[in-house]
């Protein structure tokens, strides 16, 4: 009985913050509408079908690299070494829900639904252990889960969503700039299980997403200037120097098997290209930080936000806010900079105040991120440091927060006024974070995605295990929208197929897509002689691709050499002609 009275105290912060969660998501994102194993929270956005295609390549396919059922007419398929992104931890975390769902959409929606309780755990652990009170810790743990960048990033990307190892790594910048020691002999050994576990830790978070394993770097090496700076022996430095290495070895050993393909096949840098303006165009503004969020509850301020997001440079950058409760945070923070001189070097405020002012630094617009992105142009987006802004935030307004309940707590209804304090920050904050346009479009979902997927299973009744090209041609990745189709969606077809063999994914500046492009620059009559040729058995169109005049100029063409359309979905942008 005594060893469950002492699980159930380590255990009970989290059971709370978790049923916290659970009744936040169910009420912002009106779960009570969706069919979580039917359809996904978002359908047909963009990058979410990517996301998507990647679980269901799990599923069939045993892991992410390579789908045979992608990249015709290749008879190896399309793999994703040429775009791979490191985010181990979180493939494995998806392999392990599909192989006990074995339902790509399931997993899809449990995935993304799983990265609110994680960051709120690992919150929660931070600022446990930060010294935080319980209750407060709680809530701050809540609010930085439900950060309205959470739900802006939502499943178009997915794995920004799952920033759950941010906190843990600010709390060892915060002991690094303590001058802790993290790796440590214990009876001369090295190998420990406390060394193994802050070992793993970094790994962890290295393989989480590179955006994150890089500003964790830049936090690092700004704990170092803090060091030398306050004349610490630069023997002192080398705890950050050992957490970069561990890393960058974890980074390159997670892309190993693409460095492995490019050593057999070659590179192939047209794949992924990136500018050095990027660095500029994708900063953030100071005033995006502490705005209320695009889409706010208040219709007027919702206008005020939209009109500021007209102004220039007002991209993927509109989704950093950080809301009421952390701008309080962020603004002591940065008050807090003109009286730095008098707060104690061992206050945690001092290291928060110093690595606030370093993400700034770096991530705003015109900052030194432009300087660096003409040296290293594949980081270009660098608002998203802001999940380490709300988390900087989030501890200040926890401490701010204790340290009015141990005044009220002196008065004799104080700690009753403190918890109904603390409750209405709770409430406050997710309303002010959250948004009714957050509300998936549950029934639009359903309807498209029933639409394509009986559009589908038409083609594979008439054309089983069938090779098919799809019109118009488009570069994978990262085409862009081509007039009303946007990026990834030839996806649907495959995502609702179980036998047929698509075109799309070939891998720009590969031999395939050469061969794909090459195809389609040729006149009807030749293209669909070569695709006969090649095994092909069919061509789909999407219409939103196209203009009016366009569209009925490719089916007049199509309608000659192969007779009236076979299928036609019940939306009509999906068309099917058979290859005979």
């Amino acid at each position: 009985m005594e060893k469950l009275k002492k699980v159930w105290t380590v255990i009970q912060d989290y059971v709370i913050a978790s049923a916290l969660v659970m009744v936040g998501l169910f009420f912002v994102l009106q779960l009570w509408n969706s069919n979580l194993a039917t359809y996904p929270l978002q359908y047909g956005m963009g990058d979410d079908m990517t996301a998507a295609m990647t679980i269901k390549t799990m599923q069939e396919n045993g892991w992410i690299y390579k789908n045979s059922l992608l990249g015709a007419p290749n008879p190896e398929g399309t793999n994703s070494f040429d775009a791979t992104t490191g985010e181990i931890l979180l493939n494995v975390i998806q392999k392990v829900i599909v192989t006990l769902t074995n339902n790509w959409v399931l997993t899809l929606n449990l995935f993304y639904l799983l990265g609110y309780f994680l960051c709120a755990y690992t919150a929660l652990f931070v600022l446990k252990k930060l010294g935080i009170s319980k209750m407060t810790s709680i809530v701050g743990a809540v609010l930085y889960s439900f950060l309205p960048y959470h739900f802006f990033r939502g499943l178009g990307h997915l794995y920004l969503s799952e920033y759950f190892m941010v906190p843990v790594m600010v709390y060892y910048a915060i002991r690094l700039m303590n001058q802790e020691t993290i790796w440590k002999k214990s009876n001369g050994k090295i190998v420990t299980w406390n060394n193994i576990g802050h070992t793993v830790a970094f790994i962890c978070m290295s393989l989480t997403g590179v955006y994150y394993a890089y500003f964790v770097c830049f936090f690092l090496c700004v704990s170092i200037l803090y060091k030398l700076l306050n004349r610490v022996n630069w023997k002192k430095c080398r705890q950050e120097i050992a957490g970069i290495l561990i890393i960058c070895v974890s980074l390159i050993s997670s892309v190993l098997p693409s460095v492995l393909y490019w050593h057999e096949y070659g590179s192939n840098p047209s794949a992924i290209e990136r500018s050095p303006v990027g660095a500029e165009l994708y900063s953030m503004k100071i005033a995006q930080l502490v705005l209320p969020i695009s889409g706010h509850r208040i219709e007027k301020i919702a206008e005020l936000r939209g009109a500021f997001d007209q102004y220039p440079l007002s991209n993927e950058n509109t989704t950093v806010s950080l809301g009421l409760v952390m701008t309080i945070g962020f603004l002591v923070l940065l008050v807090s900079i003109c009286i730095l001189h008098r707060v104690k070097s061992e206050d945690l405020i001092q290291k928060l105040v110093v690595l606030n002012f370093a993400a700034l630094l770096i991530g705003t617009i015109g900052s030194f991120s432009s300087i660096i992105g003409y040296l290293f142009s594949m980081i270009r987006c660098y608002n998203r440091i802001c999940v380490f802004i709300a988390m900087f935030s989030i501890i200040t307004v926890c401490i701010l927060l204790d340290k009015i309940g141990d005044k009220l707590s002196k008065y004799e209804i104080g700690n009753m006024i403190g918890v109904i304090g603390i409750l209405l920050v709770l409430m406050i904050g997710i309303w002010d974070q959250t948004s009714t346009a957050f509300v998936p479009n549950y029934e639009k979902i359903q309807t498209e995605f029933e639409n394509d997927r009986a559009f589908v299973q038409q083609i594979e009744q008439i054309n089983p295990n069938g090779m098919i090209f799809q019109m118009p041609y488009v570069v994978y990745p990262e085409q862009g929208q081509v007039n009303n189709m946007i990026d990834y969606s030839h996806l649907r077809g495959y995502l609702h197929s179980s036998s047929l063999k698509w075109s799309y994914c070939a891998v720009k500046g590969r031999e395939t897509d050469e061969w794909q492009k090459q195809i389609a620059n040729l006149p009807m009559e030749e293209q669909i002689s070569e695709l006969e040729e090649y095994g092909f058995t069919g061509v789909y169109i999407d219409a939103f691709a196209y203009t009016t005049e366009e569209l009925e100029h490719l089916q007049n063409e199509l309608n000659k050499q192969l007779g009236d359309a076979d299928i036609v979905s019940s939306d009509g942008r999906l068309i099917f002609y058979s290859i005979n």
